[in-house]
This record gives C-alpha cells, structure tokens and sequence, in this order.
C-alpha cells in the first residue's frame, strides 16, 4: 500500500521530520489528523503557524486538525488521487514547475504531464466536489510560497486506488523544487 508507493515515487527516504515543519511557509495536512493521530507534530505546525504559515488540510473529513487549519480542502472520499492530479495539471498549466530540478532531479515528468493534461480543474471539481478554483488556488499558493512542505496520512491508503493518491500527492514537492 502506502509504504510501496512512497517508494516507488520518493525512493527509500523518510518523510519530512516533524521538526522541520517549523521552518515551512506553506504546510499541508493531507488525509491526517494530527492533532488526533500525530500530536508530536502539530506544535512544529503551530509554531510555523504563529510565524505565518498558511496551514492547509486536506481531508474528506472535518477533523479537530481540519478545523484548526487556515483552510480545509474537502474533497469527496475516495477522490484524493483527483485532486493531487489536479494540482499537478494547474501546477504545469500555470507554469509553476520548477523546470530545472525537474530535470536534474526526476525521472517521468513527461510521463506524468501527459497523464495530468485531463485533470483540468474543472474535470476535478465534477469528481471531487472540490472548487475548480480552489485547485488552481492551492497549486499557485504550493508553488510560490517556498518551502512548502506536505504531511501525508495513511487515511490515503484507505479507498481503491489509494497507493496511486500517494504517488500522486507524492510527485508535487518534485515539481516546484
């Protein structure tokens, strides 16, 4: 499941450190709810917070962290893979992608903006009940506020297709650099 596609797509790296997260501008909660589930985490998030980090959850559930967040992406359950899809579409589309780490750093990026190209806001608002706009918000605001930083939650894992949720939310801290 999860392990398996975090190594097909980041490699045999951990994830980000919970004490690192102090230092992001732009943190994502995805499919976690750390103040439930990771409370050893979440005073690094209040602490990046308090220092002005735009904290974004996304969830399909309305959980103490997704309250606590500056916005809750809500999307359908079961539909994760389409939005990460979708921020990967606007992220190109918008021309976010870091092209040079891209190329020095990744493998399949063409791979990967081909399979994008049908992920169109709007086509994810229509399976994801997530805002077409609210897609290409959320891409610009991952791409231009450096560092961003995304903590992934096993919920992910949990519906059909979940392994390819992962890679996909996977692929975007590759894309801006």
């Amino acid at each position: 499941g999860s392990s398996t596609a975090w190594l097909l797509t980041v490699g045999p790296t951990g994830a980000v450190d919970p004490e690192s997260f102090v230092h992001s501008k732009f943190i994502v909660i995805w499919a976690c709810n750390s103040i439930s589930t990771n409370l050893h985490h979440w005073p690094f998030v209040l602490e990046a917070q308090k220092r002005g980090a735009k904290v974004v959850v996304i969830d399909s559930f309305k959980s103490r962290t997704a309250k606590a967040g500056d916005w809750h992406i809500c999307p359908k359950p079961g539909t994760h893979g389409a939005v990460a899809m979708g921020f990967i579409h606007s992220i190109i589309e918008q021309g976010l992608v870091d092209q040079d780490y891209v190329d020095k750093y990744t493998y399949g990026y063409p791979e990967l903006q081909a399979r994008a190209a049908d992920f169109t806001p709007d086509y994810v608002e229509s399976v994801t009940g997530v805002k077409a706009a609210d897609i290409a918000k959320f891409a610009r605001e991952f791409a231009t506020a450096q560092p961003s930083v995304i903590r992934l939650g096993v919920a992910l894992e949990r519906s059909a297709g979940g392994a390819q949720a992962i890679r996909a939310a996977g692929c975007l801290p590759a894309l801006v650099g």
